[in-house]
C-alpha cells in the first residue's frame, strides 16, 4: 500500500503566538492535532465556513422559529432548546438538570439570538 502523501501548509501567526509554539517539543504535531479538533468543533449548519448560503439562513430561521436559543446557567452556554418540537415532532424533551435556580432556560432575545448566530456562523 502507497504511503499518503503529505502536505506543506503555511500560516502567519503573530510574534506572541509563534513564540509560544516554538516552546513545544513538536509543534507540527500539536498544530496537526489542534486542526483536526478544531474541525471536529465546527458549526454543524455552516461546517466551518463562518457563513450561513441564503438557503441555509431560511432553513435556520424556520427551525429557530420553533426552538429558542437559551442560556444554561449552570453550564454558562448557549444551546437549542428542543422542547417546543418540531412540526414533525422530531424533537424530545430532555432532562439537562439544572438549567438555573428556577430549572428552566433563560430565553434569549432577538438581538442575542443573532449575535450568538453570527458567533456560530463566525
Amino acid at each position: 500500500m502507497a504511503a499518503t502523501k503529505q502536505a506543506m501548509v503555511t500560516l502567519k501567526v503573530d510574534a506572541d503566538l509563534a513564540q509560544a509554539l516554538k516552546a513545544l517539543p513538536n509543534r507540527s504535531e500539536f498544530i496537526r492535532q489542534a486542526m483536526l479538533k478544531a474541525l471536529d468543533n465546527a458549526c454543524p449548519l455552516c461546517q466551518g465556513t463562518g457563513m450561513l448560503s441564503v438557503a441555509q439562513r431560511r432553513h435556520w430561521d424556520r427551525f429557530a422559529k420553533r426552538h429558542p436559543l437559551v442560556h444554561c446557567a449552570e453550564c454558562d452556554t448557549y444551546h437549542l432548546d428542543c422542547r417546543q418540537g418540531g412540526s414533525r415532532g422530531d424533537c424530545r424533551p430532555e432532562s439537562t438538570g439544572k438549567a438555573d435556580k428556577t430549572n428552566t432556560p433563560a430565553l434569549v432575545d432577538k438581538r442575542q439570538a443573532g449575535d450568538i448566530v453570527k458567533t456560530l456562523g463566525r
